[in-house]
């Protein structure tokens, strides 16, 4: 056995294995290892054990309900494998060696599978300055290129979960989790080196990646927020769609890890006063009005100029929704505001910025538009057309509209 994978828990295990053992091995393939520790065999759940100093699991014998695939009369006699990890030119592959007993009259034959090769990041100098200064911890080049080097890489993403929304949602609590645990492990051990040595990076790194990594995959996520928008947006009454470019702006580190130390909300339909903006449409009156369609109410809404110094944030999400948010003078002052982060679900968006209202002799329509995004920083002179367009087939006339791009 290799040692360096000697007390990897289970979790580090994650993966779907196809087994290539001779004459037995498709009858019992794959072998996978689920986020919430359950691990099947055929789609069946297992009664298992897992010694970590041996990095070996055993199924002992049980009843097996597996469709009768090993024809063994709904018995599965046992199995006992190791794990080990390889690194190749594409990243890293999890494999494992050991014995299975097929059906009651045999005796062990060799049984052996791999999962697919799992790519790990190692952090850089550049993501260990910028998460420092997100926690307002300074930190010099050497330091930071000291402990990006003493940092391990991120552990193998999950595999498995309720669905691909979820399972995506669950890859990335676990990377965030790891990774900002594991530099804040070794900013903390760096700190203690000044005692201990070099090995206080390294001890501190290491242990911030095994705690952040099981903080962050045990994170709640939200259902499906993007499935959400896209379904609200198709009940808006306006044909579709933009034809916008293919470039997207994401979020930059620095904002991405002060949502993350700040605990926002990135499920814009559990945010109040975020909705989709739905049409421009003719009030009783005969005036204007921008019609919304609230995320959190499901109802529809008028927009207004609530006249208190805010104006309304905006992101263009790649579902064609344009999403917003009335921030009021008082909350940007506290820096107690929804972020454009926040609106978008965390996923980068075609465009985002700023728009305020203003009373017209036809109504209540928007007055100016800019690109201000700080989590996003969007290309106003790229990104602004496509806004504007859509804008337009929403019935809201862009002429008059004064437009700032950064």
């Amino acid at each position: 056995m290799d040692d360096t994978n000697a007390g990897k828990s289970l979790s580090a295990w994650l993966g779907t294995y196809t087994t290539d053992t001779k004459w037995w091995g498709p009858y019992f393939s794959p072998l996978v290892v689920q986020l919430d520790g359950t691990v099947t065999l055929c789609g069946e759940p297992m009664l298992y054990s897992y010694d970590a100093g041996k990095v070996t699991l055993t199924i002992p014998k049980q009843p097996w309900n597996a469709q009768n695939k090993d024809k063994s009369d709904g018995t599965f006699c046992g199995c006992t494998v190791t794990f080990s990890a390889t690194e190749t030119p594409e990243g890293i592959r999890g494999s494992f060696t050991g014995v299975l007993q097929p059906r009651p009259q045999d005796g062990n034959v060799p049984f052996t599978g791999a999962a697919p090769v799992t790519t790990q990041y190692k952090a850089s100098s550049a993501d260990v300055k910028a998460i420092a200064t997100a926690y307002g911890v300074a930190m010099d080049d050497a330091t930071c290129d000291a402990l990006a080097a003493a940092l391990p890489a991120f552990p193998p993403p999950p595999q498995s979960a309720a669905s691909p929304r979820m399972a995506a949602s669950a890859q990335i609590g676990w990377k965030t989790g790891a990774f900002i645990g594991g530099i804040i492990g070794g900013i903390l051990g760096g700190i203690a080196g000044s005692i201990a040595g070099p090995a206080g990076i390294v001890a501190g790194a290491g242990a911030g990646v095994a705690v952040g990594a099981n903080f962050g995959a045990g994170l709640a996520y939200p259902e499906d927020p993007q499935q959400v928008i896209s379904g609200v947006e198709h009940e808006s009454e306006h044909g579709c769609c933009v034809d916008v470019s293919k470039e997207t702006y994401p979020v930059g580190w620095i904002p991405w890890v002060g949502d993350l130390k700040s605990w926002r909300s990135y499920d814009p339909t559990t945010i109040p006063g975020v909705g989709i903006l739905v049409r421009s449409a003719i009030a009783p009156n005969g005036t204007k009005q921008l019609i919304g369609k609230n995320l959190m109410t499901k109802e529809e809404e008028v927009l207004v100029d609530h006249g208190d110094g805010g104006h309304y944030s905006w992101v263009f999400h790649p579902s064609q929704a344009i999403i917003y948010k009335w921030n009021s003078g008082e909350a940007i002052k506290k820096g107690d505001y929804i972020r454009h982060s926040q609106l978008a679900g965390g996923v980068p968006v075609i465009c985002g910025g700023e728009w305020t209202l203003e009373q017209g002799q036809l109504g209540i329509m928007i007055a100016t538009i800019n690109d201000a995004s700080g989590h996003y920083k969007p290309d106003g002179g790229k990104c602004m057309g496509p806004v504007l367009t859509k804008l337009e087939l929403l019935g809201v006339n862009t002429a008059p509209i004064k437009v700032n791009t950064m």
